[in-house]
């Protein structure tokens, strides 16, 4: 078997699929809120699409996500969810991991769950899964594939373009007395002059000669 085929085999991020349900839960606590089951699995789909979208198809946790008329969920958690008094804490999450985690939160915690299944809907992956059959395997695969289109490809795109123009619109270093002065800092202090022949003028901040200062001449 090739070795792409074996990346969704690797060591998922989570040992265990509670600590990722006990992430979301922790932040949940924290907004006042009670994620209910439903759109906690919702959650953890959207997380293991993304995280395997970036991560060469790894598995953010150990759970496989069925499609059905609830939209996408694993069925190990059904009983679990009804009552998360005892999750296990969260420890030495490691940075990627969170990094997803945090993301999904962000984005998608203070959607209700029309709205996350509205979303979801449009990957198209459970929709096909579930014409396939009643209760079939949401494949891996086919989830990093859909969602590395759909969000990181134009969060990359956008992310280049908004570098491209800043560096359109960032002006030229400009040179005062063969001293760069940084791009900028306009307003910061002329480097200090040097002697020169008389017939190599000096220069502002804004590129102009200045003749050279000498005392005047006292009148007695």
């Amino acid at each position: 078997m090739p070795e792409d085929d074996l990346e969704q085999f690797r060591t998922p991020a989570f040992r265990n699929s509670l600590l990722a349900v006990a992430w979301f839960d922790a932040k949940g606590a924290e907004a006042g809120k009670r994620i209910p089951p439903r759109k906690m699995q919702m959650l953890l789909y959207i997380a293991q699409a993304l995280y395997a979208a970036v991560n060469g198809c790894r598995l953010l946790m150990p759970s496989v996500f069925v499609a059905s008329a609830m939209g996408p969920q694993d069925p190990n958690l059904f009983d679990i969810l009804e009552n998360t008094k005892d999750l296990p804490e969260p420890k030495d999450v490691e940075p990627r991991a969170e990094a997803c985690l945090t993301l999904v939160w962000r984005r998608f915690g203070e959607m209700d769950v029309d709205e996350l299944d509205n979303f979801i809907a449009h990957d198209g992956v459970t929709d096909e899964a579930r014409l396939t059959a009643a209760g079939a395997i949401v494949p891996l695969p086919q989830l990093a594939e859909a969602y590395r289109r759909a969000m990181i490809e134009p969060a990359q795109a956008e992310a280049e373009r908004a570098k491209a123009e800043k560096q359109q619109v960032q002006p030229p270093p400009r040179f005062a007395d063969g001293e760069i002065i940084e791009a900028g800092q306009p307003g910061g202090p002329v480097p200090p002059q040097r002697d020169l022949p008389d017939n190599v003028p000096r220069m502002t901040m804004g590129g102009k000669p200045v003749k050279r200062w000498a005392p005047k001449r006292r009148v007695y």
